[in-house]
């Protein structure tokens, strides 16, 4: 039907923490379980067989990445922060309201309730983003370390995924 993926997954995990959904994929494929397990979409079919490693020399030649991964959680944050609002007036009649949102669209008192995407107070971090075009400094093949140019999202703690640059070559 034209899609190839490949799956990816590190870290075995004992059968006793996997459901059945999971041990019976795995015992399909003849693998272990994984407690990380990721499908990566390809273009052509792949050339990897089940048990390979993936290493960083996968990377030679290659000058520009793409990676992906979740930024920082930064807890309940109001919108002046989580989205740059503006404050209300510090005077002139407003009492306790100073970091308010202020009014949210009088249309939104129906039945329907919110829309979604309305930008109120929340979460913040813990989102699933993409830098582009990071350049590639050095490849260690002995450590099998990957080192770019720039900022990558996420926690130093954090898992990413990087794949060759979709704008640059």
């Amino acid at each position: 039907d034209g899609y190839y993926a490949v799956q990816i997954g590190f870290d075995a995990k004992d059968a006793k923490h996997t459901n059945k959904a999971e041990a019976g994929h795995v015992a399909r494929s003849g693998g272990t379980a994984m407690r990380y397990v990721k499908e990566l979409r390809c273009a052509e079919l792949p050339k990897y067989k089940q048990g390979d490693d993936l290493t960083v020399a996968l990377f030679e030649g290659i000058k520009h990445v793409d990676i992906t991964g979740l930024t920082k959680g930064l807890g309940h944050a109001g919108t002046i922060r989580r989205f740059g609002f503006h404050r209300q007036a510090q005077s002139h009649g407003n009492s306790k309201a100073h970091r308010k949102v202020g009014g949210t669209g009088r249309t939104y008192a129906t039945a329907k309730g919110m829309p979604k995407g309305k930008r109120m107070a929340g979460r913040k971090g813990v989102d699933r983003v993409t830098m582009q075009n990071l350049e590639v400094v050095k490849i260690d093949a002995e450590r099998n370390l990957l080192f770019v140019k720039g900022s990558i999202p996420g926690k130093p703690s954090g898992y990413l995924i990087v794949r060759k640059a979709a704008k640059k070559a």
